[in-house]
């Protein structure tokens, strides 16, 4: 008894197509055994035959009329064969037989063509509008316009489309043979896409949209060093006198549109007052003192009333210890900056040397080709010891960029945190033993590494028959060729 087999489309879902646009779409169709539920591929002809239903004005279907492989279908949709451009529904049955099996061997499937509207109009451009979001918009593709391959062009009628599926629609319509039309009126348009003129109005509002964003953005800090009050995840950059607060421009504005609070006046966030904290006993009271004893059992900042508990204690005036200690800050801030920036230029340069060592670099490739020049035979070996060479010299320094790299991530945590604490004028009255201990530290680390020279300063030999070995100092720049 002969083997049936059963056919399968490899999508069961409808194709779709949109009720302004010309396309091309395509459905593969396969068979698998009905027993085995495997895929087969058959190796004789297979006869195909399409329903007796009129197709409509709109569509053309083309298929082979005899198939030896899994096939292919494609149905065309022109919007012209659709004056209305309704939305449409299209069905239509296939019969494919295995010649000389038997009546057992026609096999049936449906397709299903589905014309839906989902283009919005382009925006007409014919003056000043006001501004839509969804101008920003191409009508087909329903993506923002941009600067690069989706810039806003204006077709002969007034309606603006992205360049992108401008090119698309007008490559489908010459290949069809069709006029290039706009995809909302049906009006032609004769101008090639490139010589399209730009929707200066749609390019003006894109980049308006796009400064606003910026602009909104520019405030905000994962880690503000004086946070605004308003907003703690953006960096403040004044102090309003009356409100004892601090602000970012964003914020500030808008809370001081009112008449009540209009007058407000405000100083640069540096010049902010310093926060002296409560006395604990008296928390009506600021404190006025601070006792260094280590061994007080009493409170360690305290008012004028709680004096009788530290007779005969050191004390220090706290507003004095709290201008001494921004003052302090303000030095270690100034150093840790030049230290910061220090190590930054000496961890460029020290990547700069390593990569002056990669087997890829131009250096070590010159190198190579030397040695490929003078030798033939024995070209292989001498390449693999000069970047065997060559690498291990870039990872030993890597390491020592490495080191740097760490030294620098510290300098900048210590920085931030000397930053945070003098901007904020919070903690100036606590011991800055640690951060001072901290920057100790980090003055002593990551001076510039020994021995670290470019690889044009060693003098390598053409068989590579001994090590490379320096020829000239260091020198901080790359000499000019």
């Amino acid at each position: 008894m002969p083997t049936v087999f059963y056919f399968v489309p490899c999508r069961n879902t409808p194709t779709l197509f949109n009720v302004n646009e010309p396309d091309t779409k395509s459905i593969t169709v396969s068979w698998k055994h009905e027993q085995t539920e495997t895929e087969q591929r058959l190796h004789e002809p297979l006869e195909i035959r399409r329903s007796d239903k009129k197709i409509p004005d709109y569509l053309m279907i083309s298929y082979p009329t005899e198939v030896i492989s899994p096939f292919v279908i494609k149905i065309r949709y022109d919007p012209l064969g659709n004056p209305n451009r309704a939305p449409q529904t299209y069905t239509d049955e296939f019969i494919l037989r295995f010649p000389g099996i038997g009546y057992g061997s026609v096999r049936t499937f449906l397709i299903e063509v589905n014309i839906i509207d989902n283009v919005r109009p382009g925006p007409m451009i014919i003056g000043d509008e006001e501004e839509n979001d969804s101008d920003l918009e191409c009508g087909v593709c329903r993506f923002k316009y941009n600067e690069t391959d989706q810039r806003p062009r204006t077709m002969d009628c007034g309606h603006a489309f992205c360049e992108k599926c401008l090119i698309k629609i007008k490559a489908e319509a010459d290949e069809i043979g069709r006029r290039f039309m706009c995809p909302t009126d049906r009006i032609e348009t004769k101008t090639e896409v490139s010589k399209l003129p730009l929707s200066h109005h749609l390019v003006t509002l894109m980049r308006k949209e796009k400064a606003e964003r910026m602009e909104k953005q520019k405030f905000i800090s994962k880690d503000p060093i004086v946070p605004c009050a308003e907003n703690p995840k953006h960096e403040a950059s004044m102090y309003c006198v009356q409100c004892k607060a601090t602000f970012c421009e964003s914020c500030y504005t808008p809370i001081h549109s009112y008449k009540f609070n209009a007058g407000h006046k405000t100083v640069p966030v540096t010049e902010q007052p310093i926060k002296i904290p409560l006395c604990s006993i008296h928390p009506d009271q600021h404190a006025e003192f601070y006792c260094p004893e280590e061994k007080c059992i009493v409170n360690e900042f305290y008012c004028r009333k709680c004096s009788g508990d530290h007779i005969n204690h050191r004390v220090e005036n706290i507003k004095t210890r709290c201008q001494e200690n921004a003052v302090r800050l303000k030095g270690m801030i100034e150093d840790l900056h030049e230290k910061h920036t220090r190590l930054d230029e000496i961890w460029n340069d020290t990547k700069t040397v390593a990569n002056t060592f990669h087997k890829e670099g131009s250096m070590v490739q010159n190198a190579v080709k030397k040695i490929e020049e003078h030798f033939d035979k024995r070209k292989r070996e001498a390449v693999f010891k000069l970047e065997g060479w060559a690498e291990s010299k870039r990872m030993r320094i890597m390491q020592k960029a490495d080191k740097i790299q760490k030294d620098l991530s510290v300098c900048g945590d210590l920085k931030k945190n000397a930053e945070k604490v003098y901007g904020r004028k919070t903690g100036l009255h606590e011991d800055l033993d640690s951060l001072m201990i901290d920057f100790d530290f980090v003055k002593k680390a990551g001076e510039e590494p020994d021995n670290l020279f470019y690889f044009s300063a060693y003098s390598i030999t053409n068989d590579m028959s001994q090590p490379p070995y320096l020829a000239q100092p260091f020198v901080k720049k790359e000499p000019k060729h």
